[in-house]
């Protein structure tokens, strides 16, 4: 009766269908190939696209980078969190995934010291569940690999000059959200 009953017990919990799937929520790295520009350090050119494909909305929490060299040695972590009287999560704008919902997330670690060997970046975002019954915790791994330019461009002007709206991680030209039904709709992907 004993293992009548365990069995019985088992092939119900196996049959059972989890009511949220952490799989449901997926980070990719947008380019899919991230690659270094080497000036004054090291910048790296990527972001994430983050899709809730759960019934729960989402609230993200928390991003950690931990770097580690071609020896998988740890050479360097960075968090943004809730952690503190002005968490710096709030650095990241619209924190809400409504099931559903796909939205870009600019990469809050983008530049990084010349001398570090950024083999692997491995990412980790945190999303805590408005229906509570805990976190989803999704990470994702990045090999990033050095940009070589194949054409030496040089500008038809000499001397001094100054570079107005041009290259910047927080300019226009270099991030906007591709995902935007506007920037869909202009063919931007």
């Amino acid at each position: 009766m004993k293992a009548l009953h365990a069995g019985l017990v088992a092939a119900l919990l196996g049959a059972a269908t989890p009511l949220f799937s952490q799989s449901s929520v997926t980070v990719l790295s947008a380019p899919p190939q991230p690659l270094i520009e080497r000036r004054d350090g090291q910048a790296l050119n990527f972001d994430f696209v983050i899709e809730n494909g759960s019934a729960d909305t989402l609230d993200l929490i928390g991003i950690e980078l931990t770097v580690r060299d071609r020896a998988s040695a740890i050479i360097l972590r960075r968090f943004l969190d809730n952690n503190g009287f002005s968490p710096s999560i709030l650095t990241v704008p619209q924190r809400k995934w409504a099931p559903g919902d796909k939205r870009l997330v600019f990469n809050p670690f983008h530049t990084f010291p010349g001398a570090h060997d950024l083999a692997l970046l491995e990412y980790e975002f945190r999303f805590r569940r408005n229906a509570g019954a805990g976190d989803v915790i999704r990470a994702i791994a990045v090999h990033p690999q050095a940009f070589s330019p194949k054409t030496d461009l040089i500008l038809p002007v000499g001397g001094r000059l100054l570079v107005w709206d041009g290259h910047d991680f927080y300019s226009h030209h270099r991030r906007f959200d591709f995902t935007h039904p506007a920037a869909r709709q202009f063919g931007f992907s």
